[in-house]
């Protein structure tokens, strides 16, 4: 007989979380063999974070990166966390702290548009905070409409400016 002449020694243990499985194979004339591996626990689930979700931290196998996803207008903060076997009884746990999504300050967004007779968008073609101002340039013999555009507060963390701005003849 080529084959396995017996096959004992199946056993699983839970010790401390880790789970471990014995396996021992004999064939006739031969040394018997036993394999033993361990596996470890998953990480418990992670909580999304108020004003977040759990982006990337779907699977929570040893050595898992895992980063939360932030909703519109909140920017996430904190380190990646890992899925860790700590040492300590077998058991596997998240590295580092929970990752928060704080408010992001309000801003208005570039606006790159040139208005008809203008030569550029001036200021106005970069994102800029609640309150600033910028202004269009305009070819020459032309002026712009108004002085300044002023970036105004918007609804969660986009601003809106207050007006376009238009070159007009001199």
């Amino acid at each position: 007989n080529n084959g396995i002449a017996s096959f004992s020694g199946l056993a699983w243990t839970n010790a401390a979380a880790a789970i471990t499985l014995t396996l021992t194979f004999s064939c006739t004339g031969f040394t018997p063999v036993t394999h033993t591996t361990s596996v470890l626990p998953p990480c418990a689930p992670i909580t999304a974070p108020a004003n977040g979700i759990v982006g990337t931290c779907v699977k929570s196998a040893v050595g898992t990166v895992c980063t939360a996803a932030c909703l519109y207008g909140f920017a996430i903060s904190g380190a990646a966390r890992t899925c860790t076997a700590d040492g300590g009884g077998g058991e596997s746990t998240w590295s580092g702290s929970a990752q928060t999504c704080d408010a992001i300050a309000s801003y208005c967004p570039a606006d790159a548009s040139v208005p008809t007779n203008g030569a550029s968008a001036g200021t106005c073609s970069t994102a800029a905070a609640v309150g600033t101002t910028c202004s269009v340039s305009c070819n020459p013999n032309f002026t712009p409409s108004s002085s300044v555009r002023t970036c105004l507060p918007g609804n969660p963390a986009l601003g809106v400016w207050s007006s376009s701005q238009s070159c007009a003849s001199v």
